[in-house]
């Protein structure tokens, strides 16, 4: 029996032992425990879902663990739910060394990332030696599944807003790809949409590993951007990440958040929307800056929610680590 210790900063799933294989008893266990732990711990779970649909489809996959199975096979049947909490931080893994042994050490990752232009997409980044004829290529299937439906597949296989997780699909598209697949692949024929095909070899989980250590990149371009729309001014706060030097700096982010402010009173708007409704994260030096242009007083802090589980609160207890704000309320 495995358990799932959870936290929505990094929830994290644990098996005691190497990949074993799990009783459905056991795997309803696990299913149910996050079950009530989405429930009582996250602040908004029903965001995208209603307490009906979770239910709905907490009951589908109960009813499809009928066999026994590995933690990687529920892990791959439950990642959806955390998908639909549209909640970047809500995060569900397993420690490599538990994973099956085809995801851990074969090669069933397609060596390629995916870009989307109007409505087709190609091939966008290469890991390793590119193979003849891919520049341009525009797949619409892979092993004869539509990209389409891959695409959907493996951005339920992340977190965030529907459109962050689309973004993260077409980023992430051969990591993920595992995880939307019945059946694993150490070949993938791509075809096009001219009909010409080719077929590469997959790599494998540290060579992927690799490569995303090294695109720790925001998926905005633009941290901070402005449009205006009449007498309205709209400032799309899309990410507050920064970076030590250059055009994502501290202080080129605030030399853009300068210029935008410089064009509004120049553009004369009555009235301004900071949309900050899909924010990445990042440097609260970077809200801080946009807050001191339409609020010039000082403010004591952030307004934040906080949900804490019993199992949460016990955890930190054993760690050491508790804060007043934890503890139960009298």
């Amino acid at each position: 029996m495995f358990t799932a210790v959870i936290h929505f900063t990094g929830l994290s799933l644990h098996a005691q032992t190497s990949p074993e294989l799990f009783s459905p008893a056991e795997l309803k266990e696990d299913l149910n425990h996050l079950r009530r732990l989405i429930t009582t711990v996250h602040v908004n779970p029903y965001s995208e879902l209603t307490p009906v649909q979770y239910d709905s489809l907490f009951n589908y996959i109960s009813v499809s663990l009928k066999d026994s199975a590995t933690a990687t096979d529920l892990l791959k049947k439950i990642r959806p739910v955390l998908a639909r909490l549209s909640d970047e931080h809500a995060q569900l893994n397993l420690k490599t060394e538990l994973l099956d042994p085809a995801y851990r050490s074969k090669p069933v990752y397609p060596p390629f990332t995916l870009k989307k232009e109007g409505n087709t997409y190609r091939i966008g980044q290469w890991l390793g030696n590119a193979p003849p004829g891919y520049n341009g290529l525009q797949p619409v299937s892979i092993n004869g599944m539509p990209l389409e439906k891959l695409l959907r597949q493996c951005a339920l296989a992340t977190t965030g807003y529907p459109d962050q997780r689309m973004a993260t699909a077409l980023r992430r598209f051969g990591y993920l790809y595992p995880w939307a697949v019945d059946v694993q692949a150490t070949e993938f024929t791509i075809t096009s949409a001219t009909g010409q095909t080719i077929t590469v070899p997959g790599i494998g989980l540290k060579e992927w590993e690799t490569f995303l250590a090294a695109q720790q990149v925001s998926a905005c371009p633009e941290r901070v951007s402005y449009t205006r729309y009449g007498t309205t001014g709209y400032i799309n706060a899309c990410s507050f990440d920064v970076q030590p030097k250059g055009k994502y700096s501290v202080d080129s982010i605030r030399a853009t958040v300068d210029g935008i402010f410089e064009q509004i009173k120049l553009d004369g708007v009555n009235r301004l929307i900071i949309d900050v409704s899909r924010n990445e994260g990042g440097s609260t030096a970077v809200g801080d800056y946009l807050i001191s242009y339409i609020y010039r007083q000082a403010y004591l802090s952030y307004q934040t929610n906080w949900k804490r589980s019993d199992e949460y609160l016990k955890l930190l207890r054993s760690w050491g680590l508790i804060m007043p704000h934890m503890l139960p309320s009298r």
